[in-house]
């Protein structure tokens, strides 16, 4: 039996039935009947009324019920004064209305309230501060704020047993609900020893509930049902089935054929498509005659349903509660609301997203009229129209959904959980639509309450941490996201143990924003730590130690130890080869990085047959114009490039450029790689104009999407200097490099490899500059005497001539070399003036040492 099902049944020891108009009028005639036999101040008085406002409650009438509770709780402190047990039980039936109407600060401060003054002036175990500690664990728990729920389940179970002894039912039910929340707890966070305590504690209500109620008794076969339940999570179907079955043999005999505990045992156990047809049956003929907590078994049907892919009798069932409570009560009863939102809710788990959207439209403008724009309901409604919204792919939709709500609720200094909830959708939505310092304002908030509300250590402002640390990743911004995501990791660490899954998955994130920047030998040690970790744990061709063992390897390349990240890559290409065969797009992403080393260590002759085989290979799978194929193509492009096949090289360069102009556009990193690549293989030609033109452009582009300091950006900005410097454009080459310098320094800081690259570009540009007079007066020189010995119609003389024509200054003195070293060959060493030639080249190169 599920949790669903187990908070339906304390819901329904909570709340009254009454619900119709003459449940109302007859409370309403109590409450005169006792003021005038009694007076408007006696505690039968009181009593009516809170039964009064139970039935308002039940009737859909809350802010009147919500306001005789309060007008209740206030007579009593004046009546009884604030220590006085009418009072604080005044006060807890606020609370129970403040819960139903999910006013969940209200709720949470005034329960923390009745708990702290109930205990000082009631004592601990006082049934009232009891049941209040009991209903603010159920509500964190429904929060997912489970290690706070379970901390208070555990003092209820222990005030329970000091208050009513072990043999009590009420201590049953607190073993019952801690049993639960360690369950829950153990699904979410993937906790084997949480799941195991609660099989124990099931297993010892269980043995109680049989002791003291019987076998057959109706308590003790729900604890039955749920302990079958737990063991069918944990794999144990035998032992699950064998429970279920004794089940529900007493359910029929004590409850009957369609009693909806009957039905839920039945739909445990079915198997065949008729079983299921019969369940399907029943629950709809138990919700047509209203039967006591049919909806809640409905609930956990759909869920069971929609969990096997059986969305057609998941729908039914839906849509049948939906119909029945809009007949029962109308559009804007709370019950209908909740019965739509479930709709909405099974919808998007079908992947009906414009069926989910519609019912959630409605729930929302519905929840707005009955509740107001600000009530904790509404809230959530909003967060989850927004979330269908955006997964539909409307996000500016789901964006102004947002900025509708905070324009009438701006952000109060304390949100609660569920305004938080809504804050991290929006900024989530605003990343996404590249609003980088709006999300980044909102998710700060988020996290600085969440650290303020739950501590730095609880799971959701961990996740905020997170989330932050992605979105600076995103932006490029890794000296950013670096603190943030280690101190992620550290929590799961804290938390999970340094050999958990989702704290090794957590530490790949960090050695991932780790080789961005300079590597030390610590670093390395970590990530190599961290990958022996994950090969022990997972195995060797597990995707976790096949994606740790390929950062490994560029962080090894990276230090500059290429023989061992060679090696490794290799091993990694293999093992991926035999994890997900040669014709996947992993064993080719992986083939990649290798490609991109051995181009990086200028093993060309290597490098071109990989590169080949991985193009033909990624168009193959992935169609021509995938992000993989499309790199593989500048990858051929480069290693062309560098053995001079410059027209092939330029042809592939320019090709991909289109590709991802027409697949991601202007801007985009892939299209901003692409145009690197040609703007490198024009250069190689002497086409410095269009290759200028080219780079300004891409870096105007990535910069307005994503600021100056961007990893991407300023690449670009570093091939800009490169291509302006052969192009002999000192003065401009000048002020780029400048500008890059700044630019490294705010991003990578002063001590990062490009950097200190950047600072001795500007070093070197500021030297040339003053060697350069120098060393044209060399080379017109050179030309003079070359004229000289060959005559000015020579060809060797015309090509020293076309050196003045300034390319830098390096460039020109290895040309004259080169003709030097023609001219000798020529005149067989005879040329009288060869000497003098040779003195001014290598004046010329020692020149050009300096800069």
């Amino acid at each position: 039996m599920d949790a669903s099902k187990e908070h339906g049944r304390t819901l329904d020891r909570l709340s009254t039935s009454a619900t119709t108009d003459d449940a109302v009028s007859t409370a309403r005639e109590n409450v005169r009947n006792a003021e005038q036999t009694h007076g408007r101040k006696h505690v039968e008085t009181e009593r009516a009324k809170i039964k009064l406002a139970q039935c308002l409650q039940a009737h859909g009438d809350f802010d009147e019920a919500l306001s005789l509770s309060r007008t209740v709780l206030s007579k009593a402190q004046d009546t009884f004064g604030p220590r006085d047990p009418e009072t604080f039980s005044a006060m807890h039936h606020l609370t129970v209305l403040l819960a139903e109407q999910r006013r969940t600060a209200e709720y949470e401060t005034t329960t923390r309230t009745l708990i702290k003054d109930g205990a000082d002036a009631l004592g601990d175990d006082h049934p009232i501060v009891i049941k209040a500690t009991a209903a603010l664990g159920l509500m964190l728990r429904r929060q997912s704020r489970l290690e706070e729920a379970e901390q208070f389940m555990r003092d209820v179970f222990e005030k329970s047993e000091n208050a009513y002894g072990s043999n009590d039912e009420r201590t049953l039910e607190s073993i019952d609900e801690l049993a639960r929340t360690l369950l829950l707890r153990g699904k979410m966070e993937d906790s084997e020893p949480a799941v195991e305590e609660a099989e124990l504690m099931m297993e010892e209500a269980l043995d109680a509930s049989e002791r003291l109620l019987g076998v057959d008794n109706t308590e003790t076969n729900w604890r039955r049902a749920e302990l079958a339940s737990t063991r069918l999570f944990m794999g144990k179907t035998d032992e699950a089935k064998e429970l279920m079955e004794g089940a529900l043999k007493r359910y029929r005999g004590s409850l009957g054929e369609y009693h909806p505990d009957t039905i839920w045992a039945e739909a445990f156990l079915a198997t065949t498509d008729s079983e299921i047809r019969d369940v399907v049956n029943k629950s709809a003929k138990a919700l047509q005659d209203g039967l006591p907590r049919v909806n809640v078994l409905i609930t956990s049907l759909i869920d069971n349903f929609t969990d096997q892919g059986r969305f057609k009798e998941a729908e039914m069932l839906a849509r049948a509660m939906l119909e029945t409570s809009l007949r029962a009560h109308g559009d804007d009863h709370a019950d209908t609301i909740d019965k739509r939102e479930k709709l909405a809710t099974l919808h998007q788990r079908m992947g009906d997203l414009d069926g989910s959207s519609r019912q959630r439209r409605m729930a929302l403008q519905s929840r707005q009229r009955v509740f107001g724009h600000t009530h904790t309901g509404t809230i959530e409604a909003v967060d989850l129209f927004a979330n269908v919204l955006k997964d539909q792919g409307k996000w500016e939709a789901a964006e102004a959904v947002c900025w509708d709500f905070f324009a009438v609720y701006p952000t109060p200094d304390q949100p609660n959980h569920f305004a938080l909830a809504l804050m991290t959708t929006h900024a989530t939505i605003l990343k996404h639509l590249q609003k980088y310092e709006l999300a980044e304002k909102i998710m700060s908030e988020v996290l600085r309450h969440r650290r303020s509300m739950n501590g730095s250590h609880h799971n959701l402002a961990v996740w905020a941490v997170a989330w932050l640390g992605s979105l600076y990743l995103e932006q490029g911004a890794f000296s950013q996201a670096e603190p943030l995501v280690r101190e992620t990791y550290e929590s799961k660490k804290r938390v999970l143990g340094d050999e958990h899954a989702g704290t090794l998955i957590e530490g790949r994130r960090l050695v991932e924003i780790m080789s961005r920047r300079t590597i030390t030998n610590e670093d390395v040690a970590f990530v190599s730590d961290l990958y022996e970790k994950v090969v022990r744990i997972f195995g060797k061709q597990h995707e976790e130690s096949i994606l740790f063992g390929q950062q490994l390897a560029v962080l090894l390349n990276k230090q500059g130890k290429f023989d061992e990240a060679e090696v490794l890559i290799a091993t990694i290409v293999e093992r991926r080869r035999s994890v997900s065969g040669d014709h996947n797009l992993a064993t080719l992403w992986v083939i990649a990085c290798q490609l991109g080393m051995l181009q990086e260590h200028r093993k060309y002759d290597e490098a071109e047959p990989i590169a080949e085989g991985l193009l033909a290979a990624t168009r193959k799978i992935a169609g021509e114009n995938h992000l993989t194929s499309i790199r593989a193509q500048n990858t051929l492009a480069i290693v062309k490039l560098h053995q001079k096949a410059l027209d092939d090289a330029e042809a592939l360069a320019r090709d991909s450029l289109e590709r991802t102009l027409r697949a991601y556009g202007k801007g985009a990193r892939e299209t901003t790689e692409s145009a690197s690549t040609l703007a490198t293989a024009l250069a190689a030609q002497g086409k410095f104009d269009e290759a200028e033109t080219l780079l300004s452009t891409s870096y105007r582009m990535s910069k307005r999407r994503r600021g100056g300091e961007d990893e991407d950006t300023v690449e670009l900005m570093e091939n800009l200097v490169h291509i302006l410097k052969k192009a002999g454009k000192h003065d401009e080459a000048m002020k780029w490099a400048r500008k890059l310098y700044e630019a490294c320094q705010q991003t990578l800081g002063d001590d990062h490899r490009v950097t200190l690259r950047a600072r001795e570009e500007v070093e070197c540009l500021r030297d040339e500059k003053k060697v350069g007079g120098e060393a044209d007066i060399m080379v017109q020189q050179v030309g003079d005497v070359t004229a000289r010995v060959f005559g000015n119609d020579q060809s060797n003389a015309a090509q020293v001539v076309k050196l003045l024509v300034p390319p830098p200054v390096l460039a020109r003195t290895v040309a004259a070399g080169e003709i030097l070293n023609e001219a000798k060959e020529d005149s067989k060493g005879e040329c009288p003036d060869l000497m003098g030639i040779e003195k001014l080249h290598v004046d010329l190169a020692l020149s050009d040492s300096k800069s």
